[in-house]
């Protein structure tokens, strides 16, 4: 009886002390024009989604991603304090989002490879009356290619924009 106790309480330890699995993360990159200046922004609109990046394609499944992202960005993007505008924006927002696969070669197995499905967006802003890149970021994570991660996604989008300005009502 005495072992059995002592073989619970092991493995309930064991098992309360075991790191949780880290949810999926998007890994990203910013890129801000150094001239630009995006203070005097009040208001954005979407122009037509760019093409995803080399070795990532357009399918439905992207399309999908695309539509809840551009939703994840109008919200985040009025969280900063702009405004969105059908008519004259200040700034033009193009979202875009693609799927592909990566090979990755199998440890201490030769030449055998695991495709491993990877997911691509990225968010893309400019100046509405020139024309001029003020913004850029992307994201790229595995995914999981019988659903949509939503936590994921929005994750994506708040790390893109993380170092995006924030219009006060000063400005």
């Amino acid at each position: 009886m005495k072992t059995i106790s002592l073989t619970l309480v092991a493995a309930l330890t064991a098992a309360c002390s075991s790191t949780p699995a880290q949810p999926p993360r998007a890994s990203v990159t910013t890129v801000g024009a150094q001239t630009a200046s995006l203070d005097q922004a009040q208001t954005f609109g979407f122009g037509p989604a760019n093409p995803p990046a080399a070795g990532f394609d357009v399918t439905p499944r992207a399309l999908e991603v695309q539509r809840r992202l551009s939703a994840l960005v109008e919200s985040a993007l009025e969280k900063r304090g702009l405004s969105h505008a059908a008519d004259n924006p200040d700034l033009v927002v193009k979202v875009s989002a693609g799927s592909g696969a990566e090979d990755q070669k199998l440890a201490g197995r030769g030449n055998e490879t695991e495709t491993t499905p990877r997911g691509f967006i990225s968010i893309d802003v400019y100046d509405a009356e020139t024309g001029a890149g003020l913004w850029h970021g992307t994201g790229q994570a595995d995914i999981n290619p019988s659903t949509i991660d939503d936590a994921l996604l929005a994750s994506a989008v708040e790390g893109i924009l993380a170092r995006f300005p924030t219009r006060t009502e000063s400005q």
